[in-house]
Order: C-alpha cells, then sequence, then structure tokens
C-alpha cells in the first residue's frame, strides 16, 4: 500500500519545485510585490529555491494582515489552561503564541525562513512592532 504523502511534506515539496513567474502578481502599486529579482523570480544564492516574486506577496500580505488563525482544540485547551493560571500582568498569551509558533515555523523550515529575511534585508523591509505597543 502506497504512503500518503503528508500535508506538511507536499508543502515543502511544492516550495522547493522550480517555479515560473508570472508578470502579474495582483498586488496594488507601491507595494513590496513591485520589487522583483533577475525577471525569472529565482536568483542565485542560499534562497535560490524559492521564487523571489512569491516572497515579496507573501511579505506584501503579511504585513498587510498580519494576524492568523488555526482550528485546533488541543492547542486551545493548553492555551486556555494557561490563560487561566497566568497572573495578570506577565507576557500576553498572543505574544508567547508569536514566540512558539515562528520558532516552531523556522525549525520546520529554515531555508524558507532565510530566504525572506535575506530577502527583506535587501529591500529594507522592517516587521512593525505591534499595534499599541511603542
Amino acid at each position: 500500500m502506497e504512503k500518503k504523502e503528508s500535508a506538511s511534506d507536499k508543502l515543502k515539496r511544492r516550495l522547493m519545485e522550480p517555479k515560473t513567474c508570472s508578470k502579474t502578481t495582483g498586488a496594488r502599486a507601491g507595494s513590496v510585490s513591485e520589487v522583483k529579482g533577475s525577471g525569472t523570480g529565482q536568483d542565485a544564492g542560499p534562497g535560490a529555491g524559492y521564487d523571489r516574486e512569491l516572497i515579496s506577496r507573501a511579505i506584501d500580505a503579511a504585513l498587510k494582515n498580519p494576524r492568523i488563525g488555526a482550528w485546533s482544540p488541543r492547542s486551545a485547551m493548553i492555551l486556555n489552561y494557561i490563560k487561566f493560571t497566568r497572573p495578570l500582568g506577565g507576557t500576553s498569551l498572543s505574544s508567547e503564541i508569536d514566540e512558539i509558533l515562528t520558532r516552531g515555523l523556522i525549525s520546520r523550515y529554515p531555508e524558507l525562513h532565510k530566504a525572506i529575511e535575506e530577502f527583506m534585508g535587501e529591500k529594507q523591509i522592517e516587521i512593525p512592532g505591534k499595534k499599541g505597543k511603542k
């Protein structure tokens, strides 16, 4: 019997497949997506397996709407318990979720993380602070 490919493995495989770069991204003028690489969507370097135009679109989308959501009863149970037992005035649950999720994604997709960080450095893109925080 053939083993079914997991969603995670499928995503990894698709991210590493050679990409063709479309002429338009559907992004608005003035967005990060206007910045392009060599015209092929890919450049040489550590993140060369990733489509630079898709990286640009992903950054643009994340900066416009950084909220994410997931259906995860087990995670919700753990997080609710933490929320119920955490003293008031401690670090926010949102900050903790951000830290856990970011560490997990970087651990699972280190090459993609490096490619995104390098792209952001080249284009001098900074991740904004949280709303309401100074």
